[in-house]
């Protein structure tokens, strides 16, 4: 279907899928959008209104953002500046017929159009007044009657024969939802509750409705706060509440009732255990609710779930473990389908044809299995569309598929849910920017692609010529990008790039380099233009062989060498600089084109390790159509870390696809009606950490709706806790090379507070940084317990890939063992413990009661990711609240915002008192929310009468808590001032944060050691 069958198309209605626009017609789209909605902006900024940044700098929207929502939709590749700015030159030097001219800096429509123009600006009209839709697929199911087909285990065909015909079941789609404000009474909620308990809890113990009927449910109006008796969910809502309030009680209420209405619910849970625990009680509760979890890790899923118990659920059971039912047909004794490779989707058949293939799968076409939607194995999704409620996890719903032809849940949810239910918020949207921002570095790179080479490499030279196509493509393309990734590496260390390092340690692709060259004149200008034709390389093939040459060029001869040979680059002589900059950049030019045929391979279902997959394969083609690019734009590039001071660097691939909390902030508008009405989910926001006005990543600056007040012997308990800091004098944070020496001197100058404790009968928390601290600090202990009751008391957290058989470990899904292996001290890595983990004894009352800080809980400086949460989180509180209309000037401000911000991160100080004044109190409030956290796992406790008496203590051991000098940056007197601050601002903020945090300030303002400073300035 093209443009012109429009003329008499009759349906409200397009299917994408089966839309095409002619090349210049993508162009005269986006230019008919800009005139007709006289949106302001230079030509070269018009791609800007296709990368959604409309949708972070507003909450009401109206019928041109329909408008504007098509044609993201049907111009995606036409965002990024260089596909645009090709796509224009090429329009304006064809021979099409225009409907617009250039007239200075900006398109005007030709003058006395001719009734073809007329018509076709009619067509553009149409065409974005229409609702796009998406055909699935066509299912072609295997075993045809007289055909033989097969899967392939281990590279080898397997005929799989069957019994009887079968007719592949179907399923439907359910119809789309009635969008409404969700409004449930408190009153209402608390008889779900006492349903509950009468379900999940033990005989006589109705907590949840306890809590429910205790707790004080405030509604926030713009300008005051008052108590209410009903929520209302619309749009995005949020909620926030201090530890313990009953955050998770309300939701699972929440759930409960909207099933009870036949409302399509997501439930987004933290980790794979618990979206498979959620579910099981949820339909213990009689909800239909089922689980959705990635497939290719499901031998994982299986193994966390499993360990250390003699055997798992029913309910687990029948999710992890049911068999293929192609697996029962394979003849071979030795061969079987394992889980997570089931060949849905990746049936082949038998070559009909030619004597020496007759026994050889055509691996060009794949097949469906008829019994998809019947097997045990995957029946679960024949529930999925009908079901009210879906568990899943952030990561799951960005990545996965479901359904045999492939819907992405991330579609599903978008057309289909009523409400996205989100707890431990900031947490959750810092995921979806790591999601939707991938990165890799060159150790990771090789390492674990590394695998497949070697065990191909392993095979005789039959077998090798024997494997599928596709992996010897492969095999081939890999190895060339590996060889050509580390001369890129070995360029970089040595100094020889031709640029200045700072650049270098911001992502840069080879076009922006060739870029930079032109506009700087770094380079000559015909070599310029060549290597500008080079760096595309679709349309210019050639280069691909010229470029291959790159991995063994390394100076200036064998470079003309390469121009003389093929006929390309200069006659101009070069300096030792320029020679290194053609050099290097050809060298990422090869790199990029090798990574993105690696990716199609991938795409088209190569099998390989999933390790692989996710460096490769991850494209988020749907979501890129409907969530807002990366604030910097998308980007595909390299990064260079050069750490001078401790001997390491590191070549990273970097990778942003779209800004990743927006999928959860504007999911109600990343689709509208015609009006511009929110036709997505509403979301249901829930932390109690997430109004941390300040913190660049952790603080959701959307209008608190709601605050749940925790009952008052809660908040009571809380205030008595004492905090302390130890004044030891040794500074473990920011030691460098002599981080674990200090460890070791700290947990040795800590022995007296250590055994006081454990002697007065306390379980004590310890807290550090990584596993190496973990290991350190755990070995210390047993060495100055040795001579104590408590040396084999002694537990600590390691990663769920541990395999060791210490008796101290406890893996990082399986925290709660703790409490089972009646251990005295948990060392654990701060990130592991600091939510979701209620560790309580059988009372409800927190398991721990001294907690210990042995290094400041903070992330890397230089980690990536995180400054990508930091940069998404900075930039949609900077605009969250414009309203401001379509503007491409505002986009182009965004961008520089979000540059500069990432600069900002990078700097290099090494001590915390030389950075920016706002770094600095990201900082103090990221430490802020950590420590916050962490400390909520030693508040949780019972019922007023079966609470535990004492209230946690809380030590600061790493003397890098304080300043070394009265002028240092000191984090433990910038907490408290921060706390005062925000506490003492007017109005409802003031109100919000007294709510919440009160308690813990008060005890922390007066603790021992802690506070003795006036003042602060940030």
């Amino acid at each position: 279907m093209n443009l012109n069958d429009l003329k008499d198309y009759d349906k409200k209605y397009i299917f994408l899928n089966e839309f095409k626009l002619e090349k210049e017609q993508r162009i005269e789209l986006l230019l008919f959008l800009i005139n007709f909605f006289k949106i302001p902006g230079k030509i070269e900024d018009y791609y800007l209104v296709l990368g959604g940044r409309g949708l972070i700098s507003r909450h009401n929207f109206q019928n041109s953002d329909f408008f504007i929502q098509n044609a993201r939709i049907l111009l995606k590749t036409l965002n990024q500046k260089k596909v645009y700015l090709d796509e224009l030159r090429e329009y304006e030097s064809s021979e099409y017929e225009k409907l617009y001219t250039r007239v200075g800096n900006k398109f005007i429509k030709v003058k006395n159009i001719t009734e073809e123009l007329a018509e076709r600006e009619e067509l553009y009209l149409k065409l974005l007044s229409l609702e796009i839709r998406y055909k699935l697929p066509k299912n072609e199911f295997a075993f045809q009657k007289g055909k033989r087909y097969g899967i392939i285990i281990d590279e080898k065909p397997i005929e799989i024969k069957l019994l009887d015909e079968i007719v592949p079941r179907k399923i439907s789609k359910p119809r789309r939802k009635k969008r409404s404000r969700l409004k449930l009474s408190i009153s209402d909620l608390i008889k779900e509750a006492q349903e509950i308990d009468e379900t999940l809890s033990q005989e006589g113990n109705s907590y949840r409705k306890r809590v429910l009927e205790n707790t004080t449910f405030k509604f926030v109006k713009q300008q005051s706060i008052q108590e209410t008796k009903n929520i209302e969910i619309n749009n995005i809502t949020n909620k926030v509440g201090q530890v313990g309030s009953g955050k998770s009680t309300l939701s699972d209420a929440i759930v409960k009732k909207l099933a009870k209405e036949n409302k399509k619910v997501v439930v987004i849970e933290s980790s794979v255990p618990k979206v498979l625990k959620k579910a099981e009680e949820l339909n213990r509760l009689g909800i239909d609710a089922i689980p959705v979890i990635g497939s290719s890790n499901w031998t994982d899923h299986i193994n966390k779930v499993s360990d250390g118990k003699d055997f798992l659920s029913d309910f687990d059971s029948e999710i992890l473990t049911s068999g293929c039912a192609l697996g029962g047909l394979i003849n071979e004794a030795d061969l079987s389908i394992d889980y997570g490779k089931e060949p849905c989707t990746k049936i082949y058949k038998f070559y009909e044809r030619g004597a020496s293939r007759l026994n050889q799968l055509n691996i060009n076409k794949t097949y469906q299995c008829p019994f998809y939607y019947s097997c045990p194995r995957t029946s679960i999704q024949t529930r999925i569309f009908d079901a009210n409620v879906i568990v899943t996890t952030t990561a799951a719903l960005a990545t996965m598929k479901i359904g045999i032809s492939g819907m992405t849940l991330f579609q599903y949810t978008l057309e289909y849910v009523d409400l996205v239910i989100v707890d431990e918020a900031e947490s959750e949207l810092q995921k979806a920017d790591q999601i939707f921002a991938p990165y890799v570095s060159i150790d990771d790179y090789i390492r674990n692609n590394g695998s497949i080479s070697g065990e191909f490499y392993r095979k005789s030279s039959d077998e090798r010529t024997s494997s599928n196509l596709n992996l010897r493509n492969f095999i081939s393309l890999h190895q060339q990008s590996n060889d050509i990734f580390m001369k890129i590496n070995d360029l970089l260390k040595n100094d020889k790039h031709g640029f200045p390092r700072s650049r270098l340690e911001r992502p840069f692709s080879g076009r922006n380099l060739i870029r930079e060259c032109w506009e700087r004149n770094l380079l000559p200008e015909d070599l310029c233009k060549e290597l500008e034709q080079m760096s595309n390389l679709n349309r210019n093939r050639r280069y691909i062989g010229i470029l291959r040459d790159f991995i063994s060029i390394t100076n200036k001869n064998q470079l003309f060498e390469n121009f003389s040979a093929y006929g390309w680059g200069t006659t101009k002589d070069l300096t030792r600089a320029q020679v290194n900059r053609v050099i290097f950049i050809c060298s990422v030019l090869y790199f990029e084109h090798l990574y993105r045929e690696l990716s199609n391979l991938v795409e088209k279902g190569t099998e390989l390790p999933n390790s692989t997959k996710e460096i490769l394969s991850q494209r988020f083609e749907f979501h890129q159509r409907y969530i807002p690019v990366s604030p910097i734009g998308n980007i595909f590039g390299l990064q260079y870390k050069d750490k001078e001071k401790n001997g390491k660097s590191d070549l990273c691939i970097v990778k942003q696809f779209a800004t990743g909390r927006a999928m959860y902030l504007r999911f109600p508008w990343l689709k509208v009606d015609t009006n511009g009405n929110p036709l997505g989910p509403h979301v249901l926001l829930l932390s109690g950490s997430s109004f941390v006005p300040g913190s660049l990543s952790n603080h959701i600056d959307e209008h608190v709706n709601y605050i749940i007040e925790a009952e008052p012997y809660k908040r009571k308990f809380i205030e008595k806790s004492h905090f302390e800091y130890l004044n030891t004098g040794v500074y473990v944070s920011g030691s460098g090379e002599k981080r674990n020496e200090r460890l070791r001197e700290l947990v040795s100058e800590c022995k007296e507070v250590i055994i006081e404790k454990l002697e007065s009968n306390d379980n004590i928390l310890m807290i550090v940084n990584s596993y190496e601290d973990v290991t350190v600090v755990y070995t210390k202990l047993r060495e100055i317990l040795s001579d104590t009751p408590f040396k084999e008391k002694i537990a600590y957290i390691a990663p769920d890939d541990d395999n060791s058989n210490d008796p101290g470990k406890v893996k990082q899904s399986k925290v709660t063992d703790v409490v089972f292996k009646d251990a005295k001290i948990l060392v654990s890595v701060a990130v592991l413990i600091e939510r979701g983990h209620n560790i309580v004894d059988e009372k409800g009352n927190a398991y721990f009661d001294t907690l210990m800080f042995m290094t400041r809980p903070m992330p890397r400086p230089d980690d990536y990711r995180s400054h990508v949460s930091k940069v998404n989180g900075y930039i949609m509180a900077k605009y969250s609240n414009r309203n401001e209309p379509v503007n491409t000037e505002t986009f182009k401000q965004m961008r520089s915002d979000a540059f500069y911000m990432y600069n900002l991160l990078g700097q290099s100080e090494d001590r915390l008192d030389d950075l920016d004044t706002q770094v600095q109190k990201d900082i103090v409030v990221t430490l802020f929310v950590m420590i916050l956290q962490i400390f909520g796992r030693l508040c949780r406790i019972g019922n007023q009468e079966d609470m535990k008496s004492k209230a946690p203590d809380v030590y600061f051991a790493d003397a890098a808590f304080k300043a070394k000098n009265q002028n240092g940056f000191d984090l433990l007197n910038s907490l408290v001032d921060y706390l005062e601050e925000i506490m003492s601002e007017k109005g409802i903020d003031g109100e919000i944060a007294k709510t919440l945090y009160d308690p813990f300030y008060q005890a922390l303002r007066k603790g021992r050691k802690i506070y003795d400073k006036l003042s602060l300035v940030y």
